[in-house]
This record gives structure tokens, sequence and C-alpha cells, in this order.
């Protein structure tokens, strides 16, 4: 009887352990932010927007997660996100049902349209063939429920393929 109080007592103590030390145990997956100690107590930062934001807290420890979102356009290569920025405008930013790409372009070329919502499911494709000059390209977002989505842009044109993300917020 007293073996079996003594191995529950200490599976007990084992299981207290383990679970402690798991609690212990600081870590971030953060791309693009950073960490700093001040008295002894860890701030973690991200740069970027955050979309679906959960956060639970307990006792010794806070838990956020949540999808990052950047606040510029991205691409592939800092050319392709430098390239966009000065051939294309997107607006308005938010919008209810349709957002408008203004495209000024010297040579002509294919544009596709890829939404997705933060998850990354595709709500929408579309191809246009594009011609040198200004041309402004409507956007049906109408049938998107409100909420925050991603513009997958790729051109290409004179054998030159260059693509870019716009973060955009659909309202009612």
């Amino acid at each position: 009887m007293m073996k079996k109080n003594l191995s529950a007592g200490l599976l007990l103590v084992f299981c207290g352990v383990v679970s402690a030390r798991a609690q212990g145990i600081p870590g971030t997956l953060n791309a693009a932010g950073g960490a700093a100690v001040v008295n002894n107590n860890v701030y973690e930062w991200s740069v970027a927007e955050m979309a679906l934001v959960t956060t639970f807290s307990g006792s010794n420890i806070a838990l956020t997660q949540g999808v990052l979102q950047p606040m510029e356009p991205t691409g592939t290569s800092v050319t392709d996100v430098n390239w966009f920025k000065q051939h294309f405008t997107l607006y308005p930013n938010p919008a209810q049902n349709r957002i408008n790409l203004n495209c000024n372009i010297k040579q002509s070329g294919k544009l596709t349209l890829r939404i997705t919502d933060v998850v990354g499911r595709e709500m929408q494709r579309k191809q246009y063939d594009l011609q040198a000059g200004s041309t402004e390209v409507p956007v049906d977002i109408s049938t998107l429920l409100t909420g925050n989505y991603l513009l997958e842009m790729f051109f290409n044109n004179a054998g030159s393929n260059y693509n870019t993300t716009y973060k955009f917020q659909k309202q009612d």
C-alpha cells in the first residue's frame, strides 16, 4: 500500500515538473520582428498587420496566434515590388463593391489577378490582355464577404515576369 502511494506521489511530482518545464520553454517563430529582455521580461514584436487574431492567456503565459500580413505590396524580389509600385495603383481600399487597378505600362502584356482570403482559399481568378499605356481594370468584389483579402498579381510581358501581392479590405 505504501509503495502504491509513493509511486503515485512520484508520478504526480514528475508530471508536475514536466508540465512546469513545458510552460517555461520560450520560443517564437517570427519572420519580421525581434525580441528584447527588459527586467527579466521577454518582449517580442512583429512588423505587419494581424488578421484573424486570437489571444489566450493564463497565469504565466500569453499566446497570440494569427496571420501576419505585409503592410506594403510584396513580391518575389525587390525589383517586382518596385516595378508594381511604379506601374500599378490599387484603389479604393477599403472598398465595398469594386476595386480599381490603374495600370500604366510601356509594353503590352498579360495580367493575371487572383483573390484569396487570408487563409489562402482562392475566391476569384481573372486574366487580362493589357495594351501599352494607361488602362483602368475594374475588379468586382461584390460577392465577397466583409473581411481582408489578398490580391495576387502576375504580369508577363516581352519575356519578363513580375508578381506581387496587395492586401485589401472588403466592407459592406
